[in-house]
């Protein structure tokens, strides 16, 4: 009888250890001492993510070279040998050629004028066409930065120079490439200068300058701060290419006008390669136009693209 009990006794503690061993088993390890241990089954959860756009900052405004603009007019303005060279192209040149221009230009012309190869020559444009609103000179000859002319202590020096030049364009009008070639490199701003000296020949002031670039679509984009001091620091030398001058005649109430100057070639293969500026042009709408200087390279077939604009936009031409 007491080896039945031990038999019983032996074979209920291994289903009691067993049972233990089962339950070990299925239930997870306690978890570690401060750890809040396994949590439950969780429902599946919805991972909703929303995008917020938020519009782009607007651009930095355009750049004025006001203060540059006033400091250069200040020195050009009152130069008495200037005035000098110009008293005697009003007197020899102006008031002849200007009422002869008068009596050959139609009166319904368009006041936008577009001047191919027309760099240096803003008093011949003013001359021709008096009404103009907005005159465009292209030229393979850069506007300038209106501040060189002050760099270095320069500006008596270069003053010299541009008396001497002027003095050329007035007396022959037209100005030499090789000229403008030597402006560029003593850092003159001779497309500028020979733009504000026409202003003081036909008596206009000027009252804004800004320097642009375009868009791939013939947009103007003018420079802002953060974009030029970026493009400076990159060492680009063309952002002083193009220029747009805007000025008036004296007086309250006198409507602006504007003045870009274009520094381009105008080939055929230049076009080929950027067609912005011809979209800039063909923006404009029907035009007057002239030329003088390299005239006789509308006639070559390099630049059957310039040659074409002409002839479908510009409703009259000298």
């Amino acid at each position: 009888m007491k080896n039945h009990v031990v038999s019983f006794l032996i074979v209920v503690a291994a289903l009691v250890a067993g049972a233990a061993e089962a339950r070990r088993r299925a239930d997870p390890p306690p978890a570690p001492w401060g750890h809040p241990g396994p949590r439950a089954p969780q429902p599946p959860v919805q991972v909703i993510i929303k995008y917020v756009t938020r519009p782009d900052p607007p651009p930095a405004p355009p750049l004025e070279f006001g203060e540059d603009l006033a400091r250069l007019w200040a020195v050009i303005r009152p130069d008495a040998e200037l005035n000098r060279i110009t008293a005697e192209f009003r007197r020899a040149w102006l008031s002849v050629a200007m009422p002869f221009l008068a009596g050959l230009v139609p009166r319904d012309v368009p006041r936008t004028v577009v001047y191919p190869f027309g760099g240096g020559d803003l008093v011949g444009a003013l001359a021709t066409f008096p009404d103009a609103t907005d005159i465009t000179t292209i030229s393979l000859e850069p506007a300038g930065e209106a501040a060189a002319m002050f760099k270095g202590g320069g500006v008596g020096w270069r003053l010299a120079e541009v008396r001497k030049d002027i003095g050329f364009l007035l007396r022959q009008a037209f100005s030499r490439t090789e000229d403008m070639d030597e402006q560029i490199e003593e850092q003159i701003p001779a497309q500028l200068v020979y733009s504000l000296m026409a202003l003081a020949v036909h008596g206009f002031e000027p009252v804004g300058l800004k320097y642009f670039r375009f868009a791939p679509n013939g947009e103007v984009k003018y420079w802002n701060e953060p974009d030029l001091k970026q493009q400076i620091h990159l060492g680009n030398t063309h952002v002083w290419d193009n220029m747009e001058l805007r000025f008036r005649a004296p007086g309250e109430g006198a409507p602006e006008r504007v003045h870009r100057h274009i520094y381009r070639d105008l080939s055929d293969n230049r076009f080929e390669k950027d067609p912005a500026l011809l979209k800039f042009l063909q923006s404009k709408g029907p035009v007057s136009a002239m030329t003088k200087a390299c005239s006789y390279l509308l006639w070559e077939n390099g630049f059957s693209v310039i040659r074409k604009y002409l002839l479908d936009y510009s409703m009259w031409m000298i």
